[in-house]
């Protein structure tokens, strides 16, 4: 016991160095693309990289998924940045109806 509060001893001054803003994203906005709310994110580290996803993402899985899902992604994505997305740099998540993309302006 007492060796575990000597690590958290250690340990907790550099966790805090830290704030883990580099891997945070900052919402942009809300788009409706063919009726569906999807919120439109930026990452903070790299401009250029883009997250979509569909504000109830539950509606999606209980209908087994909706393979639209994405493309409504990558169009909202589109319209929020105003740049092209780069079809190759697309990564999907399906449990969550996310997309992430790089994108070009």
């Amino acid at each position: 016991m007492l060796r575990m509060i000597a690590l958290l001893a250690v340990l907790s001054p550099l966790a805090a160095c830290d704030d883990g803003s580099r891997f945070m994203a900052d919402d942009v906005g809300v788009v409706t693309v063919d009726g569906f709310a999807i919120t439109v994110r930026r990452n903070r580290a790299d401009p250029l990289i883009w997250e979509a996803m569909h504000k109830n993402p539950i509606k999606l899985r209980l209908n087994h998924g909706d393979p639209k899902a994405y493309a409504r992604n990558v169009r909202a994505i589109e319209q929020v940045s105003g740049c092209k997305a780069d079809r190759d740099s697309l990564n999907h998540v399906a449990s969550i109806a996310a997309t992430v993309a790089g994108v070009t302006c």
